[in-house]
C-alpha cells in the first residue's frame, strides 16, 4: 500500500499534504480558480467545475467550450460516473462524407466534418445539478475573470500553441474555415510566447451567457443558433436539432478488485476497460517487484493483450457486441496470464492516435473527490472556432471508421470510441485515490502504471508521477523515457521487445493524483512534465 516514505524506491519525490481541500491540474491559474471556490464554501464538485471552465480559457491548446468531458465522483462512500461525450450529427454518414470529400478511406481529421455534438457544457451543469453547493454562476466566475482580464501563457502551453498553428497553416484546406481560429488564437499570424498575457473577450461573453442562462443556451438558445448557423455557412454537418437533443449520461463505473483495492473506470464508449483488462491479467501474478525485468515484461505483455481486446470491443454502448464483464473475470485473466511466456509475443497493429487533453482532480474536507478529464481531442480540436463566440469545436469524430464492418464504423447519432478516462481507487484501509494521465492511448497504460506504482510498489503520488514511464506503440513496439536501468532494457530486448529510448518526455502523458488518507489528510502529486500546480489549504 502507499507509503509516504517510499522506503523501497531509490528515487523519491515528496508529495504535498493538506487538511481541508486540494485542487490539482496542469495549469496554475486553473488550480488557483478551483481553490478560490473551495475557500468560498464550495465543495469538490464546485471546485471541479470552476477548474474545468478556467482550463478552457488558460489551456486552450487541449480543451475548449466545444469539447467533451468524463467524470468520476467519490461521495458518501460511492463512486458515480458521468459520460458527457457527444455523438455524430444526424446527417453525418459515410455517403455524406464521400459526397463532400470524394472517395476518402478515412475520416477527415480537421475542419467541420469530424465535429461531434459537444457534451462538456451539459456535463458541467449535470454535475452541479446533482452535487453543487454554490450557484452555477459562481462556479463559472473565475473562468470569466480569466478570459476578461487575461492570463499568463506558460512554457509548455506556448509550445503546444505554436505546434497547433503550424498544423492548421500546413493544412491543404483553402476554404477559409480556419480563419476564425487564427483571428482568435493567432492574431496577426503570431501565437503567444511564454510570459505573454492573453485575453479572450468572446470566450468571456459565451461563459457569461452560460452562467446566466445555464447550459440550455448552449444547446437550445442563442449560442446553439450561432453554432448551427456557422456550420451551415461553412458546409458543416452539425445542426441545431443535434444540439437541442443532447443529454449527458450518468452511469455506474466499471470496477475491478486489484489486490484488495477497487479500481473504477468509465464504461464504453471510453477506453477505461483497457486498463482493467490489463490489470485483470496482472493480478494473476502474486507480486510485481519494482526495478524488475520480469515485472516490466508482464506489464508489456498484459498491455498488448488489453489493447487488442479493447480495440475489438469498445464503441458506443448501444452498438457493443461484447459484454466487457466477460473480459474481467478470473478465468479470463488466468487464460491470458498463461499466454505470457518468457519471450515477447507479437501482436496486431494498434494504430494508436495522439490527442490532447486536460485532467484535474479536486477534494474537499467532507471526503468528496472528483476525477475529471475533458478534451477537444487533437490539440484545439477541429480548428473550427464559431465566429464571435470563442468556441473551439472538437474533432472527436476522427475516431470513427469509414469501414462499415469496423466496430467503430460511422453511423448518424453514434458515439465514437473515446480516449479520455478519469480514474478512481478505493483501498482496503478506507483511503481513496483520484488520478488520471492525459494523452490519447497513453491513458490506459498510464493508469496501469500509476495503479501498480501506488499499490504494488507502495510509492507516494508524487513519486508515482515523477518516475519514468513507458508506452506501447503500434505493432507492440515500446518507447521508454530516459531513466530506466540499462541492464533491464537490455534484458527486455533479449526477450524480444522492440524498445526505443525517447530523447525527451513528450508523449508520455501528464497526470495528477489526490490520495485521501483514512484520517482525512490529502496527499497530492502533480506531473513534472507540464506546468502543473497543487493548490491546497
Amino acid at each position: 500500500m502507499i507509503d509516504l516514505k517510499d522506503p523501497s524506491i531509490p528515487y523519491t519525490a515528496n508529495p504535498v499534504l493538506a487538511r481541508h481541500g486540494m485542487v490539482i491540474t496542469g495549469n496554475a491559474a486553473a488550480s488557483s480558480a478551483g481553490l478560490s471556490i473551495l475557500r468560498q464554501g464550495g465543495n469538490a464538485i464546485d471546485a471541479a467545475i470552476a477548474t474545468a471552465a478556467t482550463l478552457t480559457v488558460t489551456e486552450p491548446t487541449t480543451n475548449g467550450l466545444g469539447g467533451d468531458a468524463m467524470v468520476l465522483v467519490w461521495k458518501d462512500g460511492q463512486c458515480r460516473a458521468l459520460n458527457a461525450s457527444g455523438y455524430a450529427p444526424a446527417t453525418l454518414s459515410v455517403d455524406a462524407i464521400k459526397a463532400k470529400h470524394g472517395e476518402v478511406n478515412a475520416m477527415p481529421q480537421l475542419g467541420w466534418t469530424p465535429i461531434t455534438v459537444p457534451g462538456q457544457i451539459a456535463g458541467w451543469e449535470a454535475l452541479h445539478r446533482r452535487y453543487g453547493k454554490l450557484s452555477f454562476a459562481q462556479c463559472l466566475q473565475p473562468a470569466i475573470d480569466a478570459a476578461t482580464t487575461g492570463f499568463v501563457v506558460g512554457v509548455t502551453l506556448a509550445r503546444f500553441w505554436a505546434n497547433a498553428a503550424k498544423r492548421y497553416k500546413e493544412s491543404d484546406d483553402h476554404s477559409g474555415q480556419f480563419d476564425a481560429w487564427f483571428s482568435t488564437f493567432a492574431p496577426n499570424g503570431q501565437t503567444p510566447q511564454a510570459g505573454d498575457v492573453v485575453k479572450f473577450p468572446d470566450h468571456a461573453k459565451t461563459l457569461q451567457r452560460i452562467a446566466q442562462y445555464g447550459s440550455q443556451d448552449f444547446y437550445q438558445g442563442e449560442i446553439a443558433q450561432a453554432i448551427a448557423k456557422s456550420a451551415q455557412r461553412h458546409g458543416g454537418f452539425l445542426s441545431y436539432p443535434d444540439l437541442a437533443s443532447y443529454q449527458p449520461r450518468w452511469t455506474d463505473p466499471l470496477t475491478l478488485d486489484y489486490r484488495g483495492s477497487m479500481i473504477y473506470e468509465l464504461p464504453p464508449n471510453t477506453q477505461g476497460a483497457i486498463t482493467l483488462i490489463a490489470l485483470n491479467i496482472l493480478r494473476q501474478f502474486p507480486t510485481l517487484k519494482p526495478h524488475s525485468t520480469e515485472t516490466l515484461h508482464r506489464m508489456f505483455e498484459s498491455t498488448k493483450q488489453a489493447y487488442v481486446e479493447g480495440f475489438a470491443a469498445i464503441t458506443d454502448p448501444l452498438h457493443m457486441t461484447t459484454d466487457l464483464r466477460s473480459l474481467l473475470t478470473e478465468d479470463y485473466g488466468k487464460i491470458h496470464a498463461q499466454r505470457i511466456q518468457k519471450q515477447a509475443v507479437p501482436m496486431a497493429n494498434l494504430n494508436p492516435a495522439s490527442s490532447d487533453t486536460v485532467y484535474l482532480c479536486t477534494a474537499d474536507e467532507e471526503g468528496t473527490l472528483v476525477s475529471m478529464i475533458q478534451s477537444n481531442y487533437a490539440g484545439f480540436g477541429s480548428g473550427i472556432v464559431v465566429e464571435g463566440t470563442g468556441i473551439a469545436l472538437n474533432n472527436r469524430g476522427a475516431k470513427f471508421s469509414l469501414d462499415p464492418s469496423h466496430i467503430n464504423a460511422l453511423l448518424p447519432g453514434k458515439q465514437p470510441f473515446h480516449t479520455i478516462i478519469p480514474g478512481m481507487m478505493n483501498h482496503p484501509d478506507g483511503s481513496v485515490t483520484a488520478f488520471g494521465v492525459m494523452g490519447g492511448h497513453m491513458q490506459p497504460q498510464g493508469h496501469l502504471q500509476m495503479i501498480t506504482k501506488l499499490i504494488d510498489f507502495g510509492v507516494n503520488p508524487q513519486t508515482a508521477l515523477a518516475l519514468p514511464r513507458w508506452q506501447c506503440l503500434e505493432d507492440g513496439k515500446f518507447v521508454i523515457e530516459p531513466g530506466f536501468d540499462s541492464r533491464i532494457i537490455r534484458a527486455l530486448r533479449q526477450r524480444g521487445h522492440d524498445i526505443t529510448i525517447a530523447t525527451d518526455k513528450a508523449g508520455f502523458g501528464r497526470g495528477q493524483i489526490i490520495h485521501r488518507l483514512p484520517n482525512g489528510t490529502l496527499v497530492g502529486g502533480c506531473d513534472p512534465r507540464t506546468d502543473s500546480l497543487i493548490s491546497c489549504y
